[in-house]
C-alpha cells in the first residue's frame, strides 16, 4: 500500500501540488474578503485580552490576523509558481532539457566543460528561491528568460502581504456609526408654564442671543432625531396697522413697536419697525402673527458645540388662547403651547425710540440689544437703523424658544421630567473599520491570475517532459549523466 501511494505521488505529486496550492490560496483570499466585509463599518471593540502572557488589544488581533492571512496567500501562490518553475527547469536547462521520459545511455558530446555546465545549472537553481537578481542567479536571464521571469514573479508576490492588509483600516467618521439609544422627546404639556418669571427669562435670553438655550448631550459626540409638538408663528404683512403712535420728531424717533393681544388669535402679535437714518427715516412696516401648534422633527448634533437641524415641521392647529383659569395672583393660566407664544409676545411687547438729544435708545425690553436690531454711525450727526425681515425673524425666534425645550432647563409640572423616552438610533463618532474591497480584490486577483497561468504552464511542461520532475538532489544527479568510476564498470561487466 505504501509503495503504491509512493508511486502515485511520484506520478501525480507535482500536479497535485499545483492544484492544491492554488485552491488553498483561492480559499484564503475569499475568506479574507468575507472577514473584511463583515468588519466593515463595525465599531472597534474596546478592551484587551491576554494571549500567552501578553496583553493585546482586539484591534491588534485584527491587524495581525490580516497580515497572517495575506502572508499565507502569498506562500500559496508562490508555491504554485515554484512547482511550475521546477517543471519549466527540466524543459529548458541543458542537460536536463534533452532527457524526455527516459535518460539515454549513449554518451553526450560536451560542448562545455563540466565546470561551465554546473555553473549554468547553479544559476537557475538559485533563482528557484524567488530572486533572479542575486549574483549567483543573475545568469538565469541569459540561460532561460522564462525561468528568470518566473523567479521575478515569485519575488513580486511579496507585494501581497505588503499592500493587502491595508485594505482594512480604522477611521473615525463624524456621526457615522448608528447605534441603538434612548431618544428623549419633550412633552410641552408636562412643562410647568405657570412660572411666569422663568418663561420670561428664557424668552429674553432667546431674543438677546438669537439662538436656543444650550442643549446638553446625552451621548457624547453624536446625532439623533427627535419629534415633538411645539409652538410656531406665522407672520404676514399687516396692511391695517395704525402707525399714528409712531413718533417722528426732531428729538424722538419711534423705530419699533410690538403689541400683544390674545383676544385676537389671527393677529395676537403685531410688530412695526422703521429703518433708515435720523435725517431720512424710511416708512414704517408692520407684520401680524398668529400662533400654531406644530409637530417638529429635528436632528440634534453634539460635538464641541451643539446645534439643531430642522428636518420637517407640520402645522397642526391655530392656537385660540383660551383661558383655562385665573390664578390667585390674578394671573391667567393658558395651555402650554399658548404660554410659550405669550411669553415671547410679552418680551416683544412695547416700543423702542431713539432720543436724538442724548443719542440714546429708549426701551424697557431686550429687542434693541439683540441681533434683530442693527445701528451704525453714518457721520457725526446721523445714525442709520436697520431691521431684518420680521416675517421670517419672528417665526425664527418662536422656533428657538420651542427648541429650547431640549435644554432640560424648564421645570416639570410634577416631580420628575417633562421628557418621554422611546428607543431609537444615535449616530455616534467612534473608530470603525473601513474596508476598501477593490484594493484587496485587485491585489489578490492579480496574484491569483499569475498563479493560474503558471499552473497551466506547469501542466504543459509536465506533458513536454514526459513525467513529473522536481529539483531534489537525487533527480538532479540522475539527470547529469555522471560517468561511473572504472572499478564500478568492471564489477558491472563481471556481474554480467
Amino acid at each position: 500500500m505504501l509503495d503504491r501511494a509512493t508511486h502515485a505521488w511520484r506520478q501525480w505529486g507535482q500536479r497535485t501540488q499545483l492544484v492544491l496550492f492554488l485552491l488553498l490560496g483561492t480559499g484564503l483570499s475569499a475568506a479574507h474578503h468575507l472577514l473584511c466585509r463583515a468588519l466593515h463599518g463595525t465599531p472597534i471593540r474596546r478592551g484587551e485580552f491576554r494571549l500567552l502572557g501578553t496583553t493585546l488589544a482586539y484591534q491588534t488581533l485584527v491587524s495581525a490576523g490580516s497580515n497572517a492571512i495575506a502572508l499565507l496567500i502569498k506562500y500559496c501562490f508562490s508555491a504554485t509558481i515554484s512547482v511550475a518553475f521546477s517543471q519549466h527547469f527540466w524543459h529548458s536547462i541543458p542537460p536536463f532539457s534533452s532527457k524526455g521520459r527516459i535518460i539515454p545511455a549513449t554518451p553526450r558530446t560536451h560542448t562545455k566543460s563540466r565546470q561551465q555546465e554546473l555553473e549554468d545549472i547553479d544559476a537557475p537553481i538559485t533563482a528557484a528561491s524567488g530572486n533572479p537578481f542575486l549574483p549567483s542567479s543573475i545568469k538565469t536571464w541569459l540561460l532561460s528568460p522564462g525561468l528568470a521571469t518566473t523567479s521575478l514573479l515569485m519575488l513580486l508576490l511579496v507585494l501581497i502581504p505588503t499592500f493587502a492588509p491595508g485594505s482594512i483600516r480604522v477611521i473615525t467618521p463624524d456621526f457615522g456609526v448608528p447605534s441603538p439609544c434612548t431618544i428623549q422627546s419633550p412633552n410641552i404639556t408636562l412643562v410647568d408654564t405657570d412660572r411666569n418669571t422663568q418663561m420670561a427669562t428664557f424668552a429674553n435670553t432667546v431674543i438677546i442671543s438669537g439662538s436656543h438655550l444650550p442643549i446638553p448631550s446625552p451621548c457624547g459626540r453624536c446625532a439623533y432625531n427627535v419629534t415633538f409638538v411645539g409652538t410656531s408663528f406665522q407672520c404676514t404683512p399687516d396692511a391695517t396697522y395704525n402707525f399714528s403712535g409712531f413718533k417722528n420728531t426732531t428729538t424722538d424717533l419711534s423705530i419699533y413697536r410690538g403689541t400683544l393681544n390674545i383676544k385676537d388669535p389671527d393677529a395676537f402679535l403685531r410688530v412695526a419697525t422703521r429703518g433708515g437714518t435720523i435725517s431720512a427715516p424710511t416708512n414704517a412696516r408692520a407684520v401680524r402673527c398668529s400662533a400654531h401648534s406644530t409637530e417638529y422633527t429635528l436632528r440634534v448634533w453634539h460635538n464641541a458645540t451643539s446645534w439643531i437641524e430642522p428636518l420637517s415641521s407640520t402645522v397642526l392647529t391655530q392656537l385660540d388662547f383660551q383661558i383655562l383659569r385665573v390664578l390667585p395672583d390674578r394671573q391667567i393660566q393658558l395651555d402650554g403651547l399658548s404660554t410659550f407664544a405669550v411669553a415671547l409676545g410679552l418680551a416683544l411687547n412695547g416700543g423702542v425710540a431713539y432720543n436724538a438729544s442724548d443719542s440714546s435708545i429708549v426701551s424697557p425690553h431686550p429687542v434693541p440689544f439683540s441681533p434683530l436690531f442693527h445701528m451704525e454711525d453714518q457721520n457725526i450727526t446721523d445714525i442709520a437703523f436697520s431691521w431684518p425681515n420680521m416675517e421670517t425673524a419672528l417665526p425664527s425666534l418662536m422656533q428657538n424658544l420651542t427648541f429650547s425645550l431640549l435644554s432640560h432647563q424648564f421645570r416639570a409640572r410634577e416631580n420628575g421630567t417633562y421628557f418621554t423616552e422611546s428607543p431609537g438610533l444615535c449616530w455616534t463618532t467612534q473608530p470603525i473599520y473601513e474596508y476598501t474591497a477593490w484594493r484587496l480584490l485587485t491585489i489578490y486577483g492579480m496574484g491569483w491570475g499569475a498563479a493560474a497561468v503558471w499552473l497551466v504552464l506547469g501542466f504543459w511542461h509536465v506533458g513536454r517532459n514526459g513525467r513529473e520532475r522536481d529539483l531534489t538532489f537525487s533527480n538532479l544527479v540522475e539527470g547529469l549523466d555522471i560517468p561511473k568510476p572504472k572499478h564500478k564498470r568492471r564489477e558491472h561487466r563481471r556481474a554480467s
